[in-house]
């Protein structure tokens, strides 16, 4: 193995990798019967000075002593240029000094500046968000890893998000991941109008949530991670509400008692734990993942409370021709402890029930437990060489629990809900997956709308 760290732009008589390989072929020749085998004598990497070796062959996914096939070559070459660590990736072969033996030449050249990007991310309960506009430094010590700092726009949520993951091994068994996040975020709640049975209006509260989270991830397995890790979480609701409907303020005195009981600033200190299965599944790629996570605050961090947060997804799609998938995604949490309602889950609307207004399906003050189920049929509707429009139709189904102890409600909160209905898809490549839904109530619900409209960023799961 030889590396060297100065870079030559390849001359325009190097060979392409396809036109190498098969004059490697012909000079091996049908003499024996393992004469046809093509294996790798050496990679020689030129053009790297801060990348390690075993990176760049963790990528190409060869080492000396491997079988070579051009397709198995041009996936390698593939993983490097969508890697972002390199502005340009040249590969040329020569024979060997044994019959049947390739010498890889690969030619890099390192990218050094951040640059700007767009892009799409998942959370477990909280569905798509989009990073507007946010700058990516990559492979900053070497080790690959990533670094984004950007805006990000998620459902009833937007702030500024800080994204670091770096590999503590080349093979990125071993990371350490720090997410900082500042959003801003919309909590949801309905009266019904003394005048007017039967109809609700919608209030609203914005809520400051400031978050650090430092873990360390294992990768024991392709298709397995496991976490773990210190969080810090502050939650501190706005001063006043706001009637969507009329446009009137509502003093933090008239709030409903639950949420003016805590309107002050919570620190809420903890271990943060996760496991993340198959990692395929979302975003409209075939294949099955399982998600799961805890957030375990506790006074003896510094908290102001001790409780446990329990959530899991599970996605998966099959595709039955192309262009045509079934989708299947279940979501479930669990709450433990003095959980503030700010918390607590919430439940009805975009990534969750569809048909129903967002959050209308849980009290002000939230659900301690909730499960839901979504199926979608996806299927193309037209294609150009740049975008793609898609329809679907889905069925979504689920309940709530745990209400808070010690208060009664005129609604049945616990009961199961179900909602059905079909959208767009538009595929575009600088902004993502956005859609557009149109929901219809199976069960009542508690607002009782007919139909609800819902704008979306990815796939619902």
């Amino acid at each position: 193995m030889r590396t060297r760290s100065t870079w030559r732009r390849p001359g325009r008589g190097a060979w392409s990798p396809l036109i190498a390989l098969l004059l490697l072929l012909l000079l091996a020749g049908p003499a024996r019967p393992d004469s046809r085998v093509l294996r790798v004598a050496d990679v020689e990497i030129d053009g790297t000075w801060k990348t390690r070796e075993a990176v760049v062959l963790q990528l190409l996914g060869l080492k000396p002593g491997d079988l070579l096939d051009p397709g198995r070559l041009l996936a390698g070459r593939d993983r490097l240029r969508r890697s972002g660590f390199f502005h340009e990736v040249q590969i040329r072969s020569r024979p060997g000094e044994e019959r049947g033996e390739v010498i890889l030449e690969l030619s890099l050249r390192e990218r050094h500046r951040p640059y700007l990007d767009t892009g799409f991310g998942y959370r477990d309960t909280g569905g798509w968000y989009l990073n507007l506009l946010s700058l990516r430094s990559e492979n900053t010590l070497g080790l690959g890893g990533r670094n984004t700092l950007g805006l990000q726009l998620g459902f009833r949520s937007a702030g500024v998000v800080l994204d670091s993951w770096t590999p503590l091994h080349p093979d990125a068994s071993w990371a350490l991941r720090l997410r900082l996040s500042a959003l801003g975020e919309q909590r949801l709640w309905y009266q019904e109008e003394t005048q007017w049975d039967g109809l609700f209006d919608e209030y609203r509260l914005g809520l400051d949530r400031n978050q650090a989270d430092l873990s360390l991830e294992w990768r024991p397995l392709d298709r397995l991670r496991l976490s773990a890790g210190l969080s810090s979480l502050t939650l501190e609701p706005r001063e006043e509400g706001e009637n969507r409907d009329t446009g009137d303020a509502i003093p933090l005195d008239e709030l409903p008692a639950p949420i003016a009981a805590e309107s002050g600033k919570s620190l809420l200190h903890g271990l943060s734990l996760g496991l993340l299965l198959g990692g395929e599944g979302t975003g409209g790629r075939p294949g099955t993942s399982l998600q799961l996570g805890a957030r375990l605050v506790d006074e003896a961090l510094g908290a102001q409370r001790s409780y446990q947060r329990w959530t899991l997804a599970l996605s998966s799609c099959r595709r039955l021709r192309p262009g045509h998938d079934l989708a299947l995604g279940l979501r479930a949490g669990l709450m433990g402890g003095d959980a503030p309602w700010h918390e607590r889950f919430h439940l009805g609307g975009t990534y969750s029930l569809r048909g129903f207004r967002d959050h209308s399906l849980s009290p002000l003050d939230g659900h301690g437990s909730f499960w839901t189920a979504s199926g979608e049929y996806r299927f193309p509707l037209a294609a150009s060489a740049r975008t793609r429009l898609g329809g679907v139709i889905f069925l979504d189904a689920g309940r709530g629990g745990g209400l808070p102890e010690g208060r009664s409600y005129e609604i049945d909160y616990e009961a199961l809900q179900l909602g059905m209905g079909y959208g767009v898809r538009l595929e575009l490549p600088w902004a993502g997956v956005l859609g557009f839904d149109v929901g219809f109530p199976v069960t009542r619900g508690v607002t009782g709308e007919s139909v609800w409209y819902y704008l979306t960023l990815g796939h619902s799961f």
